[in-house]
């Protein structure tokens, strides 16, 4: 692992990934506690702020903004992961402060470097939560931001607890905590491993060169973790496995959407659509008419929207589009409407679900806005 941690300088994103799948705890805490070594910072307190204030922080904190569902249930499932993955980053971001600090070259500006690493921290930390939670880089910036928060609170009340840190300490009280809480440990570290042991599995069944759905099953895992090159490439050796494969064709041209490439991935929407008129929850009708819509084919984008809007009329981002493209047609009148059944869908969803639709209402607003 030692390797991966010089990694994280020059491709944190693809190394994050590769921690998660290849990664171990222990080996993890131990960087980030010799790199603490180093610093005017207790080994102990660096950990504990870490497990116990960083990551719990930014997990909840995202798990909220992007409405994941049950705090315990996402806890459970993600926490030794990002740990893992933070740890990591902690040692990368101030393995460079501790060797300046140790060889006293600082000076006066030793508290710069301090300041310089945690930025860094942050941003790696930010790397880690984005490739383990799949959200986007900006939640996971203000998931770490929240993570720091947590941590420097959890310490502030630490040093101000007065001698309650001891009767903690005491090995008494860590054997009936370790008791109690064994099985809820245990399922912690199991998520973990079975979320590296199915990669492990995935990439020996990818081995076949006739098994198409690992190929595919791996390519959803880096489209999550937002690695796209690697996601095609997938998503390419599946269909070139199974070309009646409609899956592999839907989400290959979502890659390709992603990069702005919309001619490329029509025909494989297209393609998709001919071997599964309702695939995907008929939302590969949405994405094709989101083609279309980009490659100014109006007709064919409002007549693709118009059945997808038909058999999903609650989605908002389906609405919107269709909206859009019935505005870039002239017809304000129907797009006006349009727009107020996005904003309708918005206001209507579950809580436990708009988190990743509310900015299509924003857009919505904005749009009918424009119409008058």
């Amino acid at each position: 692992m030692l390797p991966l941690l010089f990694q994280l300088y020059l491709q944190p994103f693809t190394t994050m990934s590769r921690i998660l799948d290849e990664g171990k705890l222990l080996f993890a805490l131990a960087i980030a506690a010799a790199v603490t070594f180093f610093l005017p910072a207790s080994m102990f307190g660096t950990i504990g702020s870490l497990a116990f204030g960083f990551v719990p922080g930014a997990v909840i904190a995202v798990t909220l903004m992007d409405t994941l569902g049950s705090v315990s249930v996402v806890l459970s499932r993600d926490y030794m992961s990002v740990l893992t993955c933070v740890a990591m980053a902690w040692g990368a971001a101030f393995l460079p402060v501790a060797l300046v600090l140790a060889s006293h070259a600082a000076g006066p500006a030793a508290p710069l470097f301090l300041y310089a690493g945690a930025a860094y921290f942050i941003f790696l930390g930010a790397c880690a939560i984005r490739t383990v939670m799949g959200t986007t880089m900006f939640r996971a910036v203000a998931g770490a931001a929240v993570g720091v928060g947590a941590a420097v609170g959890g310490s502030f009340l630490a040093l101000h607890s007065g001698g309650i840190l001891y009767y903690l300490a005491s090995p008494l009280f860590l054997y009936y905590a370790y008791s109690y809480f064994q099985s809820d440990i245990g399922l912690l570290g199991n998520a973990m491993r079975s979320r590296q042991n199915f990669r492990r599995n995935l990439e020996a069944a990818a081995i076949n060169p006739h098994d198409a759905d690992a190929q595919y099953q791996l390519g959803l895992i880096y489209l999550q973790r937002h690695q796209l090159s690697e996601a095609e490439k997938r998503f390419r050796s599946a269909i070139a496995i199974d070309k009646e494969e409609p899956d592999a064709h839907h989400q290959l041209a979502r890659v390709l959407m992603d990069r702005g490439n919309f001619a490329d991935a029509l025909p494989l929407l297209q393609r998709a659509a001919a071997l599964n008129d309702k695939l995907a929850q008929n939302e590969v009708w949405r994405d094709m008419g989101n083609a279309q819509m980009h490659l100014n084919q109006l007709d064919e984008a409002e007549a693709s929207l118009a059945k997808y809007t038909e058999r999903r009329p609650y989605d908002p981002e389906g609405l919107f589009w269709h909206a859009k493209s019935l505005a870039a047609l002239g017809r304000a009148g129907e797009a006006k409407a349009e727009f107020e059944r996005t904003i309708e869908a918005v206001d209507t969803t579950p809580r436990n679900r708009i988190g990743r639709l509310r900015h299509w209402g924003s857009k919505a607003r904005a749009e009918r806005k424009k119409l008058g």
